[in-house]
């Protein structure tokens, strides 16, 4: 009798099992997953349709999420990572609101006086402008200086716009990879091994100070290369030029 019992048991075991191992593992969604599908339809390898985001009433709904958001300013804010993801998403999207607001520019240069501090959206009631977006919540309070490669500022010369929003659960990665992708880009930056000089963007002069903190900005270029790239960066002083800045749009 008891053996019966306990063959019983194991078979209801082996079921239960199965069962799990054939269930759908459970995909996280995070708080920005409506910016990521906008993103995932209108950009495409960094290129934005600016026309399409103008007609969306989904981007539309997740700009006023973004305007009636109250945690960010309030004594129970989440945690750092999901403080940076909720500003950079905020920067890249009121930074698409600016463009389709202002129907037929060649470039965000062409908003005058000047487009980043201009506060033309709020939060939490809040006016606000992309500046204090970047410089003062993102860079100075929470000490991120990687958003530099995920703050776009609809420029041709800025970082590539991602097609997928930026989530607390992930950030790390997503920096990281943001981080790589650019100073790998050799489009932006010329680090050719046995050359008198270094070529690099734009930022990297513009922003030294803020990566004064890794030892300057080679030790943080050497910190995304292989080897040996990386050891030969290091290696003694390589004369840096910058390249100019393309402020076209990075429109389709």
């Amino acid at each position: 009798m008891i053996k019966h019992i306990l063959t019983g048991l194991l078979l209801l075991l082996f079921s239960v099992e199965g069962i799990a191992q054939k269930a759908p593992k459970h995909r996280v969604k995070g708080r920005h997953q409506a910016f990521t599908v906008l993103l995932k339809k209108h950009v495409v390898n960094g290129k934005v349709d600016y026309e399409a985001f103008r007609n969306s009433r989904e981007f539309e709904a997740y700009l006023k999420s973004l305007e009636q958001d109250t945690v960010f300013f309030s004594n129970r804010k989440p945690s750092k990572e999901s403080q940076i993801a909720f500003w950079i998403n905020a920067y890249n999207a009121f930074t698409i609101h600016l463009i389709t607001k202002n129907t037929g520019i060649k470039s965000i240069m062409d908003i005058r006086p000047n487009a980043w501090r201009e506060q033309f959206f709020t939060v939490a009631g809040k006016k606000m402008t992309l500046d204090e977006i970047e410089k003062t919540i993102l860079i100075k309070e929470l000490g991120e200086d990687r958003v530099h490669f995920t703050c776009v500022c609809a420029a041709v010369s800025c970082p590539p716009l991602q097609s997928e929003a930026y989530e607390g659960f992930k950030l790390e990665a997503q920096l990281e990879r943001a981080a790589r992708n650019f100073i790998n880009d050799t489009l932006r930056n010329e680090i050719q091994i046995g050359s008198p000089k270094i070529k690099i963007a734009q930022i990297f002069n513009w922003y030294s100070a803020d990566f004064s903190k890794f030892g300057g900005v080679k030790s943080f270029l050497a910190r995304y290369l292989d080897e040996p790239k990386r050891s030969w960066l290091l290696d003694g002083v390589k004369e840096i030029e910058y390249f100019g800045y393309d402020w076209s749009l990075n429109s389709k």
